[in-house]
């Protein structure tokens, strides 16, 4: 497809490095902070590569329509696909698309709130906003973190 940058494909080698270079720098370091921001970075980097590509994929495998104007209104939405838009527009592009909102399907379903709070956090950093974290280990085994 002529559309998709290969570039993203280099990306889950890329996390793959970022997360082993952490674990040389200790939890509270500068180093560590600057290498999870580009984990963060390229964890939504690559998932918007995914999204595009899939959007993709799907306006082009309808049916070529034969009128003009629902011709005009397929290239429109493939180039409006393929312009860097933002999570939030790709979400709306992917319910106008396949009639489906991103968060509904099954396999997205589960893990809606962490990637919602991924593209957040990423948008923060983005946009340089200061971040802080508190850990608070669970008080028992089975709780979760927080």
């Amino acid at each position: 497809m002529d559309s998709i940058n290969p570039v993203w494909y280099c990306l889950p080698v890329t996390a793959s490095v970022l997360k082993e270079a952490r674990l040389r720098h200790p939890p509270n370091s500068d180093a560590r902070a600057g290498l999870n921001f580009m984990l963060i970075l390229t964890s939504t980097a690559y998932l918007e590569a995914i999204i595009e590509r899939g959007l993709t994929e799907i306006v082009q495998t309808l049916p070529k329509p034969e009128h003009p104007t629902d011709r005009s209104l397929r290239l429109d939405l493939l180039d409006r696909i393929r312009r860097p838009a933002g999570f939030n527009d790709y979400k709306a592009l992917f319910a106008v698309a396949t009639g489906v909102p991103l968060h509904e399907l099954q396999f997205v379903k589960p893990r809606w709130a962490g990637i919602d709070a991924l593209f957040a956090l990423r948008n923060m950093l983005a946009h340089g906003r200061a971040i802080t974290s508190k850990v608070i280990f669970p008080a028992a085994e089975d709780e979760k973190w927080k």
